[in-house]
């Protein structure tokens, strides 16, 4: 009877020492980056081989159907930290409460898409995305990108309040952000197109470096065309 309560005792002690489960969306669910990912941050290789997980696929609706077998095909591992699985395609469901984001959904380039019509679609994405965040997502959300935002800032707001709004780009080739730079309303970097057809400059480039303990404030309504930005705001034609 001493040895039934005293295991009754660890199973119960056990359990109420079990950590509460973290809520991660995956962007882009079904396709082959996500589901590379998926079963690593299923079985705790991500946030801890103690830290039960609420997992959310979020996509856009004609992936619904390969979400659901991605769904099945996690609930067959039976995974011990995995307390839930939910396949989405609405963004309000897929960031709400969320404890951490990782965001590997993008459009690919297709055959004979210009550049300026990728980043286009992209942006729209990406501002979906960062409003959803914004709105719907815990304030500690810690964000996960493919690829690192400048400073490589842990908490999304720190991130959002360095634009006043999102700078038109769509016609550039390369930027490069780097050091403290804040961005004013309505700032475009783009392509000066009279520089297209020089031998020199073959791409629109954009380079803003900020130097240690310098800050770079990019004013409102700026356009910057082919520039080097450094120190600061020491302006450079590219």
């Amino acid at each position: 009877m001493l040895t039934i309560l005293t295991s009754m005792y660890l199973v119960v002690r056990a359990v109420s020492w079990e950590a509460e489960p973290i809520r991660v969306v995956v962007t882009g669910a079904a396709g082959q980056i996500a589901y590379s990912l998926l079963y690593s941050i299923a079985k705790g290789d991500v946030f801890g081989k103690d830290q039960p997980i609420t997992l959310i696929l979020l996509d856009i609706p004609p992936m619904l159907p390969v979400l659901e077998g991605v769904v099945m095909e996690l609930q067959d591992c039976a995974l011990p930290l995995l307390r839930e699985v939910i396949p989405t395609d609405k963004v309000e469901v897929g960031f709400k409460d969320i404890d951490a984001a990782i965001l590997v959904g993008s459009m690919p380039r297709k055959e004979g898409m210009e550049r300026k019509d990728l980043l286009k679609a992209n942006v729209a994405i990406f501002k979906t995305q960062g409003s959803a965040l914004d709105k719907y997502a815990k304030k500690t959300v810690r964000v996960y990108s493919q690829r690192p935002a400048p400073q490589n800032p842990q908490k999304v707001q720190q991130f959002l309040c360095r634009f006043e709004s999102i700078p038109d780009m769509l016609e550039l080739d390369h930027l490069t952000v780097s050091g403290d730079v804040t961005f004013g309303k309505n700032v475009s970097l783009k392509v000066n197109h009279s520089h297209r057809h020089s031998t020199l400059t073959t791409t629109g480039t954009v380079i803003i470096i900020a130097n240690h303990g310098d800050r770079i404030d990019i004013p409102a309504g700026a356009m910057l065309e082919n520039k080097i930005v450094s120190g600061n705001l020491r302006i450079l034609d590219h």
